[in-house]
């Protein structure tokens, strides 16, 4: 009896043993210490490396830049005649998204580059497209390109001046129901008065910046001083001096008054005279 009760026991014990040895751990206990160790660990590591720069974020930036300008130049090698057909086109929409296409084009270019649009016959497109009243944008962006191909290019300045293109630019001042239409047309007048304000002077445009001088805002006030400023330089007769600096003089004084706070436009006048 005693062996066979032994026996029983060992038994018993045994699958008291098994059991354990077989069972399952427990999921949700399981779970929960496998996620309280995964939320403190992971975020310090995260916040060590979030302290340190990624070392190769400044390479990924540069091969991203040489992607896009070999992108750039292979659109420019194979699309210039396109893109002429397109500003000349008849269908307005057409005109729009091929100047929208060349703005953004123009924004990347660099100097060494930006020969690959066939700028002499780019630019007298662009002046056309100035011209093109009846749509706002075309002559909107008309401006911008103008603008970006004098500021890689500023000696291309002297072909707009050349295919006539700073009448169609004072022009756009007159007309402040697109003032952004102007403001743009000012950026590209202020490049052009760097080296051809004489240019500037022979079309009236400083009487008609300085008309619409008190329409715009401080920024674009101190490009009409510059460009004024600019112009200044070039006057060589006193005809020039009587009939396009004399009348716009009453405005300058305006910025020689104590309560001027513009500094920058102080100087500007202070310089013009």
């Amino acid at each position: 009896m005693k062996k066979g009760r032994s026996r029983e026991r060992k038994a018993d014990y045994h699958d008291r043993i098994s059991g354990i040895k077989r069972s399952k751990p427990d999921k949700t206990m399981t779970n929960k210490t496998t996620e309280s160790r995964g939320i403190n660990l992971p975020s310090e590591i995260e916040m060590d490396l979030s302290s340190h720069e990624n070392p190769f974020s400044e390479l990924v930036s540069e091969l991203e830049q040489a992607r896009n300008f070999a992108s750039l130049g292979m659109r420019m090698s194979s699309s210039s005649s396109s893109l002429l057909n397109d500003l000349q086109s008849d269908n307005e929409m057409v005109v729009l998204n091929g100047l929208v296409q060349l703005a953004s084009d123009l924004s990347m270019v660099q100097e060494d580059t930006i020969d690959r649009f066939q700028l002499s016959s780019l630019i007298p497109a662009l002046i056309d497209c100035l011209r093109r009243e009846s749509m706002a944008d075309i002559m909107l962006h008309a401006a911008i390109c103008l603008h970006h191909i004098m500021d890689t290019l500023p000696p291309s300045a002297g072909l707009v001046v050349k295919l006539g293109g700073v009448a169609p630019l004072v022009e756009k001042l007159q007309n402040l129901e697109y003032i952004d239409i102007a403001e743009h047309a000012l950026r590209a007048l202020e490049q052009i008065s760097v080296d051809h304000g004489s240019a500037i002077l022979q079309s009236g445009g400083l009487n008609i910046m300085m008309n619409y001088f008190d329409f715009f805002e401080s920024a674009v006030r101190r490009t009409i001083l510059s460009i004024v400023v600019n112009c200044g330089k070039h006057i060589n007769d006193e005809t020039t001096l009587a009939e396009s600096v004399l009348p716009i003089v009453p405005t300058f004084t305006n910025f020689m008054k104590p309560s001027q706070e513009d500094m920058t436009s102080i100087k500007l006048t202070c310089k013009f005279f």
